[in-house]
């Protein structure tokens, strides 16, 4: 009888794990109360027509994240969606990662791999230097976000409010709640664990493009069809690493 509640427990165990890999129809989403840019992580209810995804990092089972490290989010859906990607900060401030000035284009084909922010990219993502309670909330929809009236500041490349910044707040999350109602919409937390529990934000920075290597999106020297920032130098990692 030992062995056999012995082998039930480890079948159980793994059937546990391999619904990690797909999410279907709401993946890690995470419920917080309190007010202003938190709230996002919560918005729109996912329907029983919501774009099937699956996302994981480029840390392998059990890695955990330290400041300053590099962050690539992998990426693959059922159907045709726009992502949308915020990291929201422990304070409350929000920074706007995808879509952004460098890599407006921010639809994904069905069936395909995407390595967010690979080597080709104009933009890199580093992990936040003060770890916290930061949160990175993924949106697919059918159809994009569209930032007017808000407006990325002369020189930036991306769009970061503050925390105290109520009204552009206010405006991001009537977008959101927007585009939650459209059909095909999911949303998913990525937590981007510390070895001490807490969790990071996104920091992004641009990168150079030279002539011989434009990865923007969109263009027609764009490095490979099927990633939606180039990387063609970079396998998919273990999917079992997923951040719930």
């Amino acid at each position: 009888m030992n062995g056999l509640f012995h082998r039930k427990s480890e079948f159980l165990a793994i059937l546990t794990a391999l619904t990690l890999i797909t999410i279907s129809p709401v993946v890690a989403a995470t419920t917080e109360s309190g007010n202003g840019a938190k709230e996002m992580i919560s918005i729109g209810e996912p329907g029983p027509q919501a774009v099937k995804f699956s996302m994981w990092t480029n840390k392998g089972e059990g890695e955990t994240f330290r400041p300053g490290d590099r962050a690539i989010i992998f990426l693959s859906a059922e159907r045709q969606a726009y992502v949308t990607i915020l990291s929201i900060s422990s304070d409350g401030s929000v920074t706007i990662v995808l879509p952004n000035k460098l890599m407006p284009d921010n639809i994904i084909q069905a069936n395909k791999l995407y390595a967010l922010f690979g080597d080709d990219a104009p933009v890199r993502l580093t992990t936040g230097e003060i770890p916290g309670k930061e949160k990175v909330v993924l949106y697919v929809s059918s159809t994009p976000l569209v930032l007017d009236p808000l407006a990325i500041h002369e020189g930036k490349g991306w769009l970061t409010i503050a925390c105290d910044a109520q009204k552009e707040i206010g405006i991001l999350k009537e977008k959101l709640r927007a585009i939650a109602k459209e059909e095909g919409f999911n949303r998913a937390t990525l937590l981007l664990p510390t070895a001490t529990g807490d969790t990071l934000g996104l920091k992004l920075t641009e990168v150079p493009q030279t002539a011989k290597s434009k990865g923007i999106p969109g263009g027609v020297e764009s490095s490979k069809p099927e990633t939606l920032t180039g990387s063609a130098g970079l396998k998919p990692m273990r999917k079992d690493n997923l951040k719930q």
